[in-house]
């Protein structure tokens, strides 16, 4: 089992976490806090999946933790990339509107998540997924990864084509693409894949957020 992996991929996402937080240092701007914030829950995502395999499962409360962060990781991270590319679109009412829609679905996830009877038995194997949640929970979720895991893709690509060509606005977009494909392997059932990819993805992630640091 490829589980523990995790472990690198929380000490790339907290490199990323830290890159980010010395850039916004340097440069004023609305995007880099939100990408380190993201980047920060990447990085306590990975860190309690790898507690899950240091366990051999989950605790109620961590179960939880764990599932209400992860789509919120990805809609902080859409935003962000929105915010560093795009800032002005539709005059700046673009990225408004996104932010006041991630935060409303966010709270109602969290809510959701609080109330939500788990299923205790699905919490003994370390790789649970969403499993343990019930279905009017899980689909929330959708809502938050799906357009962000496309603003991810589409927007720093059309950055690169129409205005500047950076490193980091192609290796965001392939890092999205590669938990996408993590994402397919998870409803396979491809547990390892799933593990190798997002380690894989911490990696990209890691280094587009250099490039990001380099140029503040």
């Amino acid at each position: 089992m490829l589980e523990y992996v995790t472990g690198l991929s929380t000490f790339f996402a907290l490199v990323s976490t830290g890159l980010l937080v010395a850039a916004a240092g340097k440069r004023r701007s609305y995007a880099l806090p939100l990408l380190a914030l993201s980047m920060l829950l990447y990085a306590l995502g990975a860190g309690a999946e790898f507690l899950a395999a240091l366990r051999g499962g989950w605790g109620w409360f961590h179960y939880k933790f764990y599932y209400a962060i992860s789509p919120i990781q990805v809609a902080l991270l859409g935003l962000g990339v929105v915010s560093l590319y795009i800032y002005r679109w539709m005059g700046g009412r673009g990225l408004q509107l996104y932010l006041a829609y991630t935060a409303v679905v966010s709270l109602l996830l969290l809510a959701a998540v609080a109330s939500a009877e788990l299923n205790t038995e699905a919490l003994s194997d370390v790789f649970v997924g969403g499993r343990a949640m019930p279905d009017e929970v899980r689909r929330f979720s959708p809502l938050l990864t799906v357009p962000s895991g496309l603003f991810t893709i589409v927007v720093p690509l059309y950055y690169y084509a129409r205005k500047e060509k950076r490193l980091h606005a192609l290796l965001i977009p392939l890092a999205s693409i590669v938990m996408m494909i993590a994402g397919g392997a998870i409803r396979r059932g491809q547990v390892d894949v799933f593990y190798l990819l997002e380690f894989v993805a911490s990696v990209i992630l890691t280094t587009a957020f250099y490039q990001v640091y380099r140029e503040a």
